[in-house]
Parts: C-alpha cells; sequence; structure tokens
C-alpha cells in the first residue's frame, strides 16, 4: 500500500499515515519512497508506524 500511495494523488505532504504491522516488519524502506517514519509504537504482538510523506504543518 505504501508503495501505491508514494505515486498516488491520495497522499500529500499534510497526510498522516498509520499502519499496523507484526513486530518483524521492516520499514527501512520508506525514505526511498519519498516517506519519513515520524513514531514508532510497539506493543506485544504488532506495531503502529506513523508515516508522513514530508513535514506535517
Amino acid at each position: 500500500m505504501l508503495t501505491y500511495l508514494s505515486d498516488s494523488c491520495l497522499a500529500d505532504e499534510d497526510t498522516l499515515i498509520i499502519a499496523e504491522a507484526s513486530l518483524d516488519t521492516d520499514f527501512s524502506y520508506l525514505g526511498s519512497l519519498g516517506f519519513e517514519l515520524l513514531r514508532e509504537k510497539t506493543y506485544k504482538t504488532n506495531k503502529h508506524v506513523f508515516v508522513s510523506k514530508g513535514e506535517l504543518s
């Protein structure tokens, strides 16, 4: 989904994306798609990542 949103007009600099993923999911590729990892919240069995396409205003 993040690959699709990187080229889509549905997400811009003011968009905050929150994704839920397993604990072992690697998000190191975000920069190559033009996203920035703002925050990562880890729970017992999963995590939530907060991602933006640019700086939030």
